[in-house]
C-alpha cells in the first residue's frame, strides 16, 4: 500500500463520476417512455398505444448507429471531447420534448437525445479504464452500472410524481452537470499517447495520479 501512498483519490473518483453521469443519461432516456406514453395518450397528443410506442422504438433505432459512430468518434476526437460535444444536443433534445406541441416534435427531441447519449456512452467505461489507477479501478469501474440503474429509477420516480413535461425539464440538469464535471477532468493519457502527444499524456497522467505520485512505471 506504501507504493500507492501518493495516489490522488479525488481525481479518480471525479473521472468515475463523469463516466457514471454518461450512463445515468442513458438510463433516464431508456426508462422515459414508460412514463411519457400513457400521459400523451391520455392528453390526446397521440391517438393510441401503437402510435405512442414510436417514442420507445425511435430511441432504439437511432441508438444503434449512434453507438457505432460514438466508438469511431471516441477514437478520432478523444473520450473527453466526444462526451463534451454530446452535452449540448442532449440538452436541446430534452428541451424540445418538454416544449413539444405535437408528436413530430416529441419524436424529433427523442431521436436527438438518443443520438446524444449513445454517442457519448462508449466514452464512459473507456475513460474509467484508461484513466483510473488499477488499484482503485475495481470499485470505481462499477460507477457506470450503478448510475445506469439510478438514471432509470430517476425517470420512473419522476414519471410517478410529476407531469411528463416537468420530467423532461428536470432531465435537462443531466447534460449541464455532465458538462461541468467532464470539463474538470483531463483527456485520456492513453488516447494522447496514441495520437503522439507524449508530453500532454504525461501531464494528464500526472494530474490523474497526483503531483506526488511516481508515474514512471505507467509510462
Amino acid at each position: 500500500m506504501e507504493k500507492y501512498s501518493g495516489l490522488e483519490k479525488k481525481t479518480q473518483v471525479l473521472t468515475a463520476f463523469a463516466g457514471g453521469l454518461m450512463a445515468c443519461a442513458v438510463g433516464s432516456s431508456v426508462a422515459l417512455p414508460s412514463s411519457i406514453i400513457p400521459q400523451v395518450i391520455e392528453e390526446g397528443m397521440v391517438p393510441d398505444f401503437a402510435t405512442g410506442s414510436w417514442i420507445a422504438t425511435s430511441y432504439l433505432y437511432a441508438g444503434i448507429p449512434a453507438s457505432l459512430l460514438g466508438g469511431i468518434l471516441n477514437d478520432f476526437a478523444g473520450r473527453r471531447l466526444t462526451a463534451l460535444f454530446c452535452c449540448l444536443p442532449l440538452l436541446v433534445g430534452n428541451i424540445m420534448m418538454a416544449l413539444s406541441p405535437n408528436m413530430v416534435w416529441l419524436l424529433t427531441g427523442r431521436v436527438i437525445t438518443s443520438i446524444s447519449v449513445w454517442l457519448c456512452y462508449p466514452s464512459a467505461n473507456v475513460l474509467i479504464s484508461e484513466c483510473v489507477h488499477p488499484s482503485v479501478r475495481g470499485y470505481l469501474g462499477v460507477f457506470p452500472s450503478i448510475f445506469l440503474a439510478a438514471g432509470m429509477f430517476q425517470s420512473y420516480l419522476l414519471g410517478y410524481l410529476v407531469h411528463w413535461r416537468t420530467m423532461c425539464w428536470v432531465l435537462c440538469s443531466q447534460p449541464v452537470l455532465m458538462c461541468l464535471v467532464i470539463a474538470c477532468i483531463k483527456e485520456s493519457p492513453y488516447w494522447l499517447v496514441q495520437k503522439g502527444k507524449q508530453e500532454d499524456a504525461r501531464a494528464a497522467l500526472q494530474w490523474y495520479r497526483g503531483e506526488h505520485f511516481d508515474i514512471t512505471e505507467e509510462l
